[in-house]
C-alpha cells in the first residue's frame, strides 16, 4: 500500500545470535582427548599394531610408529589434541560401527560383541566389536567396520580392491588370536563370568544365544566392512591367515594371499616396542637407587618380557615411588627413545620417487611444485596426525624442523 511504512521488525538492527559449532567443537574435542597415563605394564594396544613390510615405497614398516606409541606408554604430554574435524571422524565411525551392530541383529547373523581377552605374554588387550555367523554354513567372522574417505583411500579400496594396510594388520591380529569358534565360546564364556561378577567395568559383553550355540567350531574368518562418508558406497574384504611355503603366514585377502608382510612380523614389532619401555624403566630404577630412592620391598615391577603382573593394592610408599619412577623416565634422554619411523617432510628425492610410483596423488604432487603455501611440503600422513608431532619433528633433522611453522594448519589426507 503506498505510503504505509514498512514493519517494526524490518526496521530494527538485526542482531546475529550465538555460533553454536565453535562451542559444540570445543565440547567434543574435550570430550574426545584423552591425557596419557603411565601403566605399571608395558601395554600396548591393538590400534598400535604394526609389521615389518616386505616391499614398501616409504618406510620399512607398515602400522604405527614406535616411538610414538612409546610415548603414550610413558604418559607423555600430548602436544597436539585432535582437532574438530578429527572428532567427529571418530564420533561417525563409532556411530556406523553401532548401527552396523544393531542392524546385525535384525539380520539374525548377530552372535556376540564386545568380547574382550588379553594376550598376556604382550600384555595386549583385545575386544572385537561385533561376530557374526553365516546363516547357511554356521561359520563365525569376525567383522571390523571402518569409514574412509578423500582420493587416496577411495583409490586403495575401491579402484585397486584392497583393504587400508593397518586395517588389514588389525584384523589380522584378532584373527590370529581366536583362530577357531570354539577357542571364541571359550573366551566369550569367561567374558560372561567376568561380567556377572562385576569387577571388571569395561565389560561390555552381549551375545545372542541361539546363534552362538549354532556356531560352527571350526575355522574363523574375518571380514573388513567399509562405507565411504561422502558416497556412501560399502566395500567388504574376505581375510583368512594362510601359511606359504617358506613357513611364514601371510594374509589372505578375497582369495589372493598378501605377501606384504607376515603375521610373526607383527609380533616382533609389539617386542620391539615394549623393549625400549622396558630399558628406559630399568635405567630409572637404576637412577633412583643412585639417588638414594629404593622401590618398597612390597612393590612388584615388571621390568622384563615375563615378569608377572601384581594387581595388589597399592600402599602409599608403593604410590609415591611409581611417582617418581614415571618422572625418571621421562627425564632421560631422547636416546632411549625408538626412532620415528616416519618423515615429516620428504626429500625432494623421495617425493619424485613415491609420485612415480603411485603413493603420491597428482594434484598434491602439482601443489607442491607450484610451491603453494601450507602445501610446499610433503611427508608421511602418520606425522601428520600424530599426537606427539612438536616434541618429534624437531628431532628428525633441520629439515624438517625449518618446516614447523604449519605443524597446526595443514589438511592430511585420510589414511
Amino acid at each position: 500500500m503506498a505510503g504505509a511504512s514498512a514493519p517494526a521488525y524490518l526496521t530494527k538492527e538485526v542482531t546475529m545470535g550465538y555460533k553454536v559449532w565453535p562451542l559444540i567443537d570445543d565440547a567434543l574435542i574435550a570430550s574426545e582427548s584423552r591425557t596419557p597415563k603411565v601403566s605399571k605394564i608395558p601395554s600396548v594396544w591393538p590400534s598400535e599394531a604394526s609389521a615389518v613390510a616386505k616391499q614398501n615405497g616409504e618406510s620399512n614398516i607398515l602400522g604405527k610408529c614406535h616411538r610414538a606409541s612409546y610415548l603414550r606408554m610413558i604418559g607423555w604430554e600430548v602436544t597436539n589434541s585432535v582437532d574438530a574435524p578429527g572428532a567427529w571422524r571418530w564420533v561417525t565411525g563409532r556411530k556406523i560401527e553401532d548401527h552396523l551392530t544393531e542392524l546385525a541383529k535384525h539380520a539374525k547373523i548377530f552372535v556376540a560383541n564386545g568380547v574382550r581377552t588379553i594376550v598376556r605374554d604382550l600384555y595386549l588387550p583385545l575386544e572385537m566389536d561385533l561376530i557374526t555367523i553365516d546363516p547357511e554354513t554356521n561359520e563365525g567372522w569376525i567383522i571390523e567396520c571402518k569409514t574412509y574417505y578423500g582420493y587416496m583411500a577411495k583409490k586403495e579400496i575401491e579402484t585397486n580392491r584392497q583393504p587400508k594396510t593397518s586395517n588389514l594388520i588389525k584384523v589380522c591380529l584378532y584373527l590370529n588370536e581366536f583362530k577357531t569358534g570354539k577357542k571364541l565360546k571359550e573366551v566369550i564364556a569367561e567374558s560372561i563370568e567376568q561380567k556377572k561378577s562385576g569387577l571388571d567395568i569395561r565389560n561390555r559383553i552381549e551375545i545372542d544365544p541361539e546363534t552362538l550355540a549354532r556356531l560352527d567350531d571350526g575355522p574363523l574368518r574375518a571380514k573388513l566392512v567399509y562405507i565411504s562418508r561422502d558416497e556412501c558406497l560399502r566395500k567388504e574384504f574376505d581375510i583368512t591367515i594362510q601359511e606359504d611355503f617358506d613357513g611364514m603366514h601371510y594374509p589372505v585377502v578375497d582369495g589372493i594371499m598378501y605377501r606384504q608382510f607376515t603375521i610373526e612380523s607383527m609380533y616382533q614389532r609389539y617386542q620391539v616396542l615394549q623393549s625400549y619401555w622396558f630399558e628406559a624403566r630399568t635405567e630409572a630404577v637404576r637412577r633412583l637407587e643412585e639417588k638414594g630412592i629404593k622401590k618398597p620391598e612390597t612393590l612388584s615391577l615388571v621390568l622384563k618380557a615375563g615378569d608377572p603382573i601384581d594387581n595388589s593394592p597399592l600402599s602409599e610408599a608403593d604410590q609415591e615411588y611409581l611417582q617418581k619412577l614415571d618422572r625418571e623416565v621421562k627425564l632421560l634422554p631422547d636416546s632411549y627413545w625408538p626412532p620415528a619411523e616416519y618423515e615429516w617432510s620428504y626429500s625432494p628425492e623421495k617425493v619424485e620417487k613415491l609420485y612415480s610410483i603411485g603413493e603420491i596423488g597428482k594434484i598434491k604432487y602439482q601443489d607442491y611444485k607450484k610451491r603453494k603455501p601450507g602445501k610446499d611440503r610433503i611427508g608421511s600422513f602418520h606425522c601428520g596426525y600424530c599426537s606427539y608431532k612438536r616434541v618429534c619433528v624437531p628431532k628428525q633433522g633441520s629439515g624438517a624442523y625449518g618446516q614447523m611453522f604449519d605443524l597446526n594448519h595443514l589438511d592430511f589426507p585420510d589414511e
